[in-house]
């Protein structure tokens, strides 16, 4: 039986975490990298570890990708991202589009999907058009 919304009722949908055998910007080791596609909150895309659920890190690491904190001198923050354990380097949302989920949808790098965090469509839809107003 699948889950429902507490707010509408509507049945919910799964984000979908994307786990891709890619490489270092920098070094060009392999290294896995994680996105999460849907979810609450997420009005993009995708989505990099930043924006992962407690049960989508898990299962990122647990499945060998490298997440680590990261402050950013210009944002003032600091945030989740995909590390590089050989040369410390990390992968910003920015690329993460571009060079890794998008050659993943086309069959140039190799990935696996897992089922994410559940959440209702017609909800964040409904949160996203209102936040505009």
């Amino acid at each position: 039986m699948e889950k429902k919304c507490d707010k509408c009722n509507k049945e919910l949908t799964y984000a979908v975490l994307t786990i891709i055998d890619g490489y270092c910007w920098k070094c060009h080791s392999e290294m896995k990298v994680a996105v999460v596609q849907g979810g609450v909150d997420r009005n993009r895309s995708t989505a990099g570890p930043d924006e992962f659920s407690k049960l989508e890190l898990e299962i990122a690491q647990s499945n060998g990708v490298i997440i680590k904190e990261q402050y950013s001198k210009t944002m003032n923050e600091s945030d989740l991202v995909n590390w590089c354990e050989k040369c410390n380097s990390f992968i910003g949302n920015f690329l993460l589009h571009k060079d890794y989920m998008f050659p993943a949808s086309q069959g140039e790098l190799e990935s696996v999907d897992f089922k994410g965090e559940p959440y209702c469509e017609s909800c964040t839809e409904a949160e996203f058009r209102n936040s505009f107003k």
